[in-house]
């Protein structure tokens, strides 16, 4: 029988507590999922971390203010474009030419997000059509990396969306795109409909899963250091990674666990030192085969081609706002 250890190797390590900020971002992104409703309220966020609208509304703002969270931004579901989801991760090959790779990726299409880790690792999602697409943009992100070895990369199974999208459903979203919580009545002004529509079709969307939210962060201005782990394990190892994750979850900012064979956290730790004692312990459990950490150094959410692909949806339908 495994025992998952209950306390870390160095019972002197320890963490303190996160603030409000950490907690209610947590709640925005995780756990285990994806936060669909773009739109939660200040209320429903609030009972679930325990504080009053006020505060919580308060904080996010004030994180904003500060530079740690530039914005947010949500993501439309990739079945939505009839394609799906990808993950992967890898190094370029020499750290001295990172900056230059970094500025490739953003030019390839599909290309969603970009984990840049201290040194010459990376994390990259992305969109792709098809089996044959997923191998070319894998190999195209390798060469532009210069990297020969083998790459992990995971598939993100997301939902079907249950309603198809009308052309106001993509004008909604295209001004959501880059200010997830603006206000329904300067919505309603642009599109020239009513403020009972927007919140119609708003309400639709949500309950479909058609897009989810992210905050967008500045990880220069986080209050601590935030250290990603991408581990491979069995069923039975990721159950047991989770259990102990869970033990600890006030210390975690962002954790996804349906993906085969791959398992991804994030935590905000006060110091390294606390980051790889975590690390010594996840390597210990049972069904754990292979466990990686990085220092997040930036976040780079790449707009243009999402962009460009719901624009591109409005004008082909020859929807036009009154």
């Amino acid at each position: 029988m495994t025992r998952v250890l209950s306390t870390f190797p160095n019972p002197k390590l320890k963490q303190r507590t996160p603030g409000l900020t950490v907690r209610i971002l947590k709640e925005l992104t995780s756990p285990s999922s994806f936060q669909w409703n773009f739109r939660e309220s200040y209320a429903s966020l609030a009972k679930r971390v325990g504080a009053d609208e006020e505060t919580v509304r308060l904080t996010l703002k004030r994180a904003v203010e500060e530079g740690a969270v530039k914005g947010w931004r949500i993501v439309v579901n990739p079945h939505l474009f009839g394609q799906q989801l990808r993950g992967l991760q890898l190094d370029v090959d020499n750290e001295e030419r990172k900056t230059e790779a970094i500025s490739q990726l953003k030019l390839v299409e599909g290309v969603l997000l970009i984990l840049d880790f201290h040194g010459k690792g990376m994390r990259i999602a992305f969109y792709y059509s098809n089996d044959n697409a997923l191998d070319r943009k894998v190999k195209l992100i390798k060469s532009l990396c210069r990297f020969n070895g083998d790459v992990p990369h995971w598939y993100t199974d997301l939902p079907v969306p249950e309603m198809r999208l009308r052309p106001i459903d993509w004008s909604i979203l295209q001004i959501l795109l880059k200010d997830p919580r603006m206000e329904i009545l300067p919505i309603a002004q642009k599109l020239g409909v009513s403020t009972r529509t927007v919140s119609r079709r708003l309400r639709l969307m949500t309950e479909s899963h058609v897009a989810y939210l992210i905050p967008v962060r500045d990880v220069r201005k986080s209050r601590g250091v935030l250290v990603c782990y991408l581990v491979t394990c069995s069923t039975e190892g990721q159950r047991l990674v989770e259990s102990e994750i869970a033990a600890r979850g006030h210390q975690v900012d962002f954790v996804y666990s349906s993906l085969r064979n791959h398992f991804l956290i994030t935590i905000l730790a006060d110091n390294l030192a606390y980051a790889e004692d975590l690390l010594s312990l996840v390597r210990s459990i049972k069904g754990v085969s292979k466990t990686r950490m990085d220092i997040m150094k930036e976040f780079i959410f790449v707009d243009d081609w999402l962009d460009e692909t719901v624009q591109s949806i409005i004008s082909n339908s020859g929807y036009s706002p009154a």
